[in-house]
């Protein structure tokens, strides 16, 4: 691969990226990832991380380059590298996921070989594992990744969220109001959902009132703008999908909070399409990306548990959840942060190694 020598300089990050915006990592590592992006990329891919005007500025920005840098400095050592990392270049989003679980897969043991889409191992039926990987002693362990984008489901949830907004600009003054749904509401239903919340934000009492058709509840306050408390208010705690609105003005402060249950209940049907792909004569691993998997941590592990029995998915040494996020440390810089979860199959013909076990990382900031 030709990489083209390129020279950032950290005052040129800091004033024309940053601009007053904050990253944990060290002005060095930052520098080092711009290099390493542009040379394997390009510059006109640094300009697309900025936004469809190639102007934005901030941690955000900085942070998407960074965590290129960060991944391609373990994929760049992966043999067939270049066409994961021509992926990457297009922002195939199936491709992060990939180039994330290589990190991942990396940081369990340095003497790791990882080979990517080896036509050696393709299956009987066809199919190329995304990846394969062995320490020098071992077995060739075979990898396939999935990385389940926003369902069908969300959006509509999401959609339903963004209805309420209209909310603040029909009923002006200073309040605090937070619809707390119990269950999803019908698209047919919104209409007189919103104009009741709308009474309720007009209305001079503080209070909670039940909404029609007994789908949750709603609360008023006179707390302002950022003054919100997430809480269950004496339900089970359940995945939630949230939006919050603000409005500031002269016609008063006020901030209105939407809350639906949502969980993706996909896991049986991607694990069922993923095993498929494995061979049957090696160990086999699935790795998932639940990015996009909204509630997914917590609804997603137990159904995973009760699939490896026995009599099923016998070819499958061990599933990972993992996934990454744009976090804040304690003094408000931002840095990529991954999590993941290893569920081992007690079940399986081949068993993981246990170096792999022991060492994959369960959360750390990217380095």
């Amino acid at each position: 691969m030709l990489l083209v020598n390129v020279a950032w300089t950290w005052s040129e990050i800091d004033e024309e990226w940053l601009a007053r915006g904050r990253v944990a990592g060290t002005p060095q590592q930052v520098v080092d990832a711009f290099d390493l992006v542009e040379s394997m990329f390009d510059r006109a891919w640094l300009d697309k991380a900025r936004g469809p005007m190639g102007t934005a500025t901030g941690s955000y920005p900085v942070i998407h380059v960074v965590y290129a840098g960060m991944l391609l400095r373990v994929i760049r050592d992966v043999d067939g590298a270049d066409r994961l990392i021509e992926k990457l270049r297009r922002d195939d989003p199936a491709a992060m996921g990939e180039g994330i679980a290589c990190w991942l897969i990396r940081q369990t043991s340095k003497d790791l070989r990882i080979e990517y889409e080896a036509e050696e191992a393709r299956t009987y039926s066809g199919q190329v594992p995304d990846f394969r990987l062995r320490r020098p002693t071992d077995a060739w362990i075979n990898v396939e990744v999935a990385s389940p984008q926003e369902s069908a489901q969300r959006r509509e949830v999401m959609k339903i969220l963004g209805s309420f907004q209209s909310v603040l600009d029909l009923a002006p003054g200073s309040y605090g109001i937070e619809v707390f749904f119990d269950q999803e509401p019908s698209l047919a239903s919104l209409d007189r959902l919103r104009d009741f919340v709308v009474g309720v934000a007009q209305s001079d009492r503080v209070g909670q009132w039940s909404l029609p058709g007994n789908l949750g509840l709603v609360y008023r306050t006179t707390a302002g703008p950022g003054h919100f408390q997430v809480a269950d208010h004496g339900q089970p705690h359940v995945p939630r999908l949230s939006q919050m609105d603000v409005r500031l003005g002269p016609s008063g402060h006020r901030h209105l909070a939407v809350r639906i249950p949502y969980t993706d209940h996909r896991a049986r049907n991607f694990l069922h399409t993923e095993a498929q792909q494995l061979p049957k004569d090696a160990p086999g691993l699935i790795m998932f990306n639940m990015s996009g998997a909204h509630g997914g941590w917590d609804a997603w592990e137990p159904i995973f548990q009760q699939a490896l029995h026995p009599n099923q998915h016998t070819r499958v040494s061990g599933i990972v959840m993992f996934g990454s996020v744009i976090a804040t440390a304690e003094d408000g810089a931002s840095w990529p942060r991954v999590r993941a979860k290893l569920i081992t199959n007690r079940n399986a013909v081949f068993k993981l190694p246990g170096w792999l076990a022991q060492n994959l990382p369960g959360e750390r900031w990217i380095e």
